[in-house]
């Protein structure tokens, strides 16, 4: 009891970390460069599940079956999918690993839903995960040197993370870690709150920087009724924007990671002046994978479809364009699975949106997960979730959350 003292404020509603994934997560993503490792320690986690399995004698309840249901319906048909088009894929690239990453995060996607029958076991992965990625973002410190903080070819790269997918995570954290310290007395919740908003900035991913300020404004104001309250929340978070942008303004290196970089995307966004090559680039892959979608509407191009036809249209609309993927989820799924894998990737996650808004004030949690699941889908303008471990195990653990929450809220509903 005493080291979960540290943790927690209050006696109640204590969330106890859950070792196993804890140590699967810190590995994973600390070490995603050697991919033996990780295949290692992945059998591993999965012959532990086995196990707890085998004990069960593979038996699961009637929530667990519902919830696994909908994770084979969502994530397991879009993997089939993803398989299924390499028969019919405009081609092959041997490097590439969009296929393999996918069937993997199945598997432990598969157990956290087998395992997480009830919401407090859930919340213990998560805190596993938070803490597992804080862990990462402290090596991602230490092995980056300072000049290469802020930069996209720099920060994470010794350890084969990403800017912008580690900020798509971070970005997210801001709101759910500050939760956890008011629902759930975690005493470190605050300070991984600031710290992981620190981190966003520091990453440099523009992308992540909105995402921040969409759940936090949006947090703030949907978490609060009165509205005078609220009158005082927007005066005092505009006194604090600011002092931000004061200090990013005055501070050099912040000034050249955020204030340049955001001026130059807003600048040629409105076609003010094409100054920044990194927004014109991805607009184009966006373009490029719009043209596509049209071409084959129904499937699309198959898996690694964007970059495989960029290697051999480089051109198509007037300009190089490098063969990298398009850097939206939209427009990949589009291109390379057409109606059908956009229809198999989002009409489970609006739908569970659309339940998360539904009892989203039933309390501030419930609340702040809709927020969350919300700025996770609109940041999908500028990332490719299912790409990456790190974001995926995030939105496995926010989707079964938010399902658990909302199961109860209808309990207590009918119960009424």
């Amino acid at each position: 009891m005493a080291s979960r003292d540290l943790f927690y404020s209050t006696q109640k509603d204590q969330i106890k970390m859950h070792i196993p994934f804890f140590l699967y997560f810190t590995a994973m993503f600390c070490f995603y460069k050697f991919t033996y490792f990780q295949l290692g320690i992945q059998i591993a986690v999965i012959l532990y599940f086995g196990l707890l399995l085998i004990k069960r004698r593979l038996r699961v309840t009637k929530t667990q079956v519902k919830h696994l249901l909908f994770y084979l319906v969502w994530f397991g048909a879009f993997v089939a999918l993803m398989f299924l088009s390499t028969t019919w894929a405009y081609g092959k690239l041997e490097t590439a690993r969009t296929l393999l990453i996918a069937i993997r995060t199945f598997a432990i996607g598969f157990l956290i839903y087998y395992y997480a029958d009830s919401k407090e076991k859930t919340l213990s992965i998560f805190l596993s995960f938070v803490m597992a990625f804080f862990i990462t973002t402290i090596v991602i410190y230490i092995t980056t040197p300072l000049s290469g903080w802020g930069s996209e070819h720099f920060f994470g790269v010794a350890i084969s993370q990403q800017r912008n997918s580690t900020g798509a995570v971070s970005a997210p954290l801001v709101v759910l870690c500050y939760y956890l310290h008011s629902c759930y007395g975690l005493k470190i919740g605050k300070f991984l709150s600031v710290y992981f908003a620190v981190f966003t900035v520091i990453g440099g991913s523009r992308s992540a920087m909105l995402h921040t300020v969409i759940v936090v404004v949006l947090s703030l104001f949907l978490n609060e009724k009165n509205v005078a309250k609220k009158a005082k929340k927007a005066l005092a978070l505009l006194l604090i924007a600011l002092g931000i942008v004061t200090l990013v303004y005055y501070v050099p290196f912040l000034y050249n990671i955020v204030w340049v970089r955001i001026g130059e995307a807003v600048s040629t966004t409105l076609g003010i002046d094409v100054a920044d090559s990194s927004t014109v680039g991805r607009e184009n892959l966006k373009e490029v994978a719009t043209l596509m979608f049209f071409q084959r509407p129904l499937l699309g191009y198959g898996v690694d479809g964007v970059v495989c036809f960029l290697s051999d249209y480089s051109k198509i609309i007037g300009e190089e364009v490098k063969a990298v993927y398009s850097h939206c989820n939209y427009t990949e799924i589009a291109a390379c699975f057409g109606v059908v894998g956009l229809v198999i990737w989002y009409v489970p996650i609006i739908k569970t949106l659309i339940s998360s808004f539904i009892f989203r004030k039933n309390s501030v949690w419930k609340m702040c997960l809709f927020v969350s699941l919300l700025g996770m889908i609109i940041h999908d303008y500028s990332q490719i979730t299912w790409s990456t471990h790190l974001n995926m195990y995030l939105l496995f653990i926010v989707l079964l959350l938010i399902r658990q929450e909302c199961q109860q809220g209808a309990t207590e509903g009918i119960n009424k």
